[in-house]
C-alpha cells in the first residue's frame, strides 16, 4: 500500500482542490531537487508528494482512493507522474526551476554547466596591500546567459516538434519490476527539450545557451584587512534565465596574504611588533618613530613609569584597526668609561634602590600582546 497522501501533502481528508494545490505547491517547492542539489531523501519525497498530488488532483482517482483501492495508475500501486503537466498546471506553464527535474531532460531552459548563480575567486595580496589597503585586479570567468534565446539553447517555432507530436515526451511502456501489470514511463523529448515545438538551436550561442566570458575586474582593498576576508562584487557572477526573466549572481572574491614580514605581524585585522627603544628616549619620556617596513611611520610617545615589555597600543587614523607595539628598553651600544660607568650605576640606586630578588623568566614574543 501506498503512504498516506493526505498525510504526506499535510492536509486533512476533506482538504478542498484548492487546498491540495495550494499544499502541494509549498512541499514541492520545499522538496525540489534543484533546491536540494545531491540529497536523495528529498529527491524521494519529491516524488512522493507528486504522486499524492496526481491522485488526489482527480476527483476520480481521489474518491477510489478515498474508499481504500489502490491507485490505478498500473493497478499494481505505483501512480505515472508527469512532472511538466504538474508543473503547467501550478505555475501557469512550466516548472519554475527550469528542466526535469530528475536530470532526464531539460525544459524550456538550457543545461547550464554551473549549480550556483554566485562564483567564488581566491586572490593573493602582499603584505602591504593587507596592511595599507588598496586595489587589487582579479581576472575570472563567468557565464553569460545568451540574450537571444533567453537562455534556452533553442529557437521555438509554432509548429509542433515532428518528433514528439508536441507533447515534449516520449512514452514507453515496459513490464512492472514488481510483477504483474505494465508501466508508464515518459522521457524528454530531446529534439524540442521537452517544448513541444519544433526547435532549432540559437545561432548565437551554438545551442548552449550561454558564453564564457573572461572579465577582469579591480576590486578596493580595506586596510588591516583579516585573513580570508571575502569581498563581494554584485552583478558579476554567472548569469541564468528562469521564465524568461534574467537572473545574474555575484562575484565573491576571498583573498589571501601573507600575515607577518620581517617582524610585523597582522593579526584580525591589527599590527604587532616589538622595538627596541633606547633608554634615555625612555627616561627622558620622548617620542620615537617607528618604521614598518618602510611604507609606514609610527609616532609613539614614551612614558618612563612603563617596564620594559610594556605593550603601547595605537590607534592610526590611516588603518583600521590598532597597533600593538612591545617596547624594550635597550641600553647604549657604545662603550663607557669605567669613571661615568660607576656614576650611572650609583645615579640608579640612588634613584630606584639596589635589588637582589630572584628574576623569572619573561616572554618576549608578539602573540603575548
Amino acid at each position: 500500500m501506498p503512504e498516506n497522501y493526505y498525510n504526506l501533502l499535510g492536509v486533512d481528508k476533506s482538504a478542498s482542490q484548492d487546498d491540495i494545490k495550494k499544499a502541494y505547491r509549498k512541499k514541492a517547492m520545499e522538496y525540489h531537487p534543484d533546491r536540494n542539489p545531491n540529497d536523495t531523501k528529498a529527491e524521494e519525497m519529491f516524488k512522493k508528494v507528486s504522486e499524492a498530488y496526481t491522485v488526489l488532483s482527480n476527483p476520480n482517482e481521489r474518491a477510489y482512493y478515498d474508499r481504500g483501492g489502490t491507485p490505478r495508475g498500473n493497478n499494481r500501486g505505483h501512480v505515472n507522474v508527469n512532472i511538466n503537466d504538474i508543473f503547467g498546471d501550478l505555475f501557469g506553464g512550466g516548472n519554475p526551476f527550469g528542466g526535469n527535474p530528475f536530470g532526464g531532460f531539460q525544459s524550456r531552459q538550457a543545461p547550464y554547466p554551473f549549480a550556483n548563480a554566485d562564483i567564488l575567486i581566491s586572490t593573493r595580496i602582499s603584505f602591504k596591500n593587507a596592511v595599507l589597503g588598496g586595489k587589487a585586479k582579479v581576472k575570472f570567468n563567468r557565464n553569460v546567459a545568451c540574450d537571444h534565446c533567453k537562455g534556452k539553447a533553442v529557437i521555438s517555432h509554432q509548429q509542433d516538434c515532428p518528433s514528439c507530436n508536441g507533447t515534449g515526451y516520449h512514452e514507453q511502456v515496459h513490464q512492472s519490476p514488481w510483477g504483474g501489470g505494465f508501466q508508464k514511463i515518459q522521457t524528454g523529448c530531446n529534439a524540442c527539450h521537452g517544448s513541444g515545438k519544433k526547435c532549432d538551436p540559437c545561432d548565437k550561442c551554438s545551442g548552449k545557451g550561454y558564453f564564457v566570458k573572461e572579465c577582469k575586474i579591480t576590486v578596493e582593498i580595506p586596510p588591516c584587512l583579516k585573513p580570508q576576508s571575502k569581498l563581494a562584487v554584485k552583478d558579476m557572477g554567472n548569469e541564468f534565465y528562469t521564465n524568461d526573466k534574467k537572473y545574474i549572481g555575484s562575484a565573491h572574491i576571498i583573498v589571501d596574504f601573507p600575515n607577518q614580514q620581517e617582524g610585523v605581524i597582522l593579526k584580525n585585522g591589527n599590527l604587532h611588533l616589538v622595538v627596541n627603544a633606547p633608554i634615555d628616549k625612555a627616561l627622558a619620556d620622548e617620542e620615537i618613530t617607528v618604521d614598518i617596513l618602510g611604507f609606514k611611520d609610527i609616532k609613539l610617545q614614551l612614558d618612563h613609569k612603563n617596564q620594559s615589555g610594556h605593550v603601547y597600543s595605537i590607534q592610526n587614523k590611516d588603518l583600521s584597526g590598532f597597533c600593538f607595539i612591545k617596547v624594550l628598553l635597550d641600553l647604549p651600544k657604545n662603550n663607557i668609561s669605567k669613571e661615568n660607568k660607576e656614576k650611572l650605576i650609583k645615579t640608579l640606586r640612588e634613584i630606584y634602590g639596589k635589588s637582589d630578588e630572584k628574576l623569572k623568566p619573561v616572554s618576549t614574543s608578539t602573540s603575548d600582546s
